[in-house]
């Protein structure tokens, strides 16, 4: 009996059984069998059916579409082990004999470490839990979707980038140890975080108290002012990429689509425009040159969502939202959130800035701000 798993998203976790003689249906409406609280969803998504060949997938008039391993059908077969998009929400089907800690890849041997468990997945592959042999430590294995190993020029770039960011050596930033390629397999090991991510905080809508979440913003300033100096540009900073570890300390990962400065104030985005809609600085999403400011404005974009309880801006397609970041104002944060103190609203929203030259120039010019307001903080709780 196959599975439908959230993996990220509204439910993250939340798994639904399909039985032989059942349809199985997705949207944002209610009655929906697999309700997602996503408005890039519609309210009748998609269904998944038996046929007497095997499962199909079906778009059921979607706005925004169905996505299955990346590309966007109508109707299609399903297979174990396909990842399922529709709006901003990931799904895998999943043969009921793939669990957590049984299936897939879990037992073999890779580059070194055995893989202990299956930890998540995101749009570019499959994480796993494992443990490096010759050091018997965990680390986080990640494998890339079968769809990107398929384009040669997609790997190289992957592959130097990944190489560029094992370079990176800072607390606040996950620790990147190999890459490579495994059978016809493209990996990298990092360091493995125990307690997840940011997103996984933020699911279903909650929000997090200021005292909680200043600590959170210095620890991504920190990795940021790093990643400068070394002359990286990660360009998808969101809560997903926000990793937590032990004592509350907040890393930056995922840094497999960083663009590396190379002694050139900017760089251009001839790869594609790469990131999330939702966390995307103007200048991003409209292709042009970008540099540290586009990952300012999205930590400013990843705290207004974790203070408010919801993006600053939503949308019912993608382009809905890239065009609201590129021509509207953002609704300040204490306007949502009253209890927020004005200091942090200013930084967050001076980070959002449409115009790069109108927001901080570096991470290092509100960090020494954000720890002076969490002094005041602390001492006047």
């Amino acid at each position: 009996m196959p599975k439908l798993i959230i993996e990220k998203g509204a439910g993250q976790g939340d798994t639904f059984r399909i039985t032989d003689h059942e349809k199985l249906s997705v949207g944002r409406d209610g009655t929906n069998d697999v309700v997602l609280s996503d408005t890039l969803v519609s309210r009748r998504h998609m269904r998944i059916e038996r046929r007497d060949d095997g499962f199909y997938i079906r778009d059921d008039g979607s706005l925004n579409g169905v996505y299955v391993n990346g590309h966007r059908v109508k109707e299609a077969k399903v297979r174990p082990g396909d990842r399922i998009k529709v709006g901003d929400c990931l799904l895998s089907f999943l043969d009921d004999s793939e669990r957590r800690m049984s299936g897939g890849l879990i037992g073999d041997e890779i580059a070194g470490c055995r893989i202990l468990e299956r930890v998540g997945r995101g749009g570019m592959g499959t994480v796993y839990k494992a443990i490096q042999l010759s050091l018997e430590r965990p680390v986080a294995i990640k494998f890339l979707a079968s769809e990107l190993v398929q384009d040669p020029e997609f790997i190289d770039r992957f592959l130097n980038e990944a190489k560029a960011a094992g370079r990176l050596n800072h607390r606040n930033i996950v620790q990147v140890y190999d890459c490579g390629r495994w059978e016809n397999l493209c990996y990298y090991t990092m360091e493995f975080m125990p307690f997840g991510n940011l997103g996984g905080l933020l699911s279903g809508g909650q929000k997090l108290p200021v005292r909680t979440v200043l600590p959170m913003m210095i620890h991504v300033a920190n990795g940021l002012v790093y990643a400068q100096k070394k002359g990286v540009v990660h360009r998808d900073i969101k809560p997903d990429n926000l990793m937590l570890g032990f004592d509350g300390i907040v890393k930056i990962g995922d840094l497999g689509i960083a663009k590396t400065l190379a002694d050139q104030p900017t760089v251009g985005q001839a790869d594609g425009v790469y990131g999330s809609a939702r966390y995307m600085a103007p200048e991003q999403a409209r292709g042009g040159d970008i540099d540290c400011r586009v990952d300012i404005y999205a930590m400013g974009a990843t705290f207004y969502r974790a203070l408010t309880g919801r993006p600053v801006f939503t949308g019912e397609s993608q382009k809905e939202i890239l065009l609201a970041h590129i021509r509207k104002d953002p609704a300040p944060v204490r306007q949502l959130q009253p209890g927020v103190p004005e200091p942090l609203d200013a930084i967050i929203m001076r980070m959002l800035k449409k115009d790069p030259d109108d927001r901080y120039s570096s991470p290092a010019e509100f960090l020494g701000q954000l720890k002076e307001l969490a002094r005041h903080y602390r001492h006047k709780s």
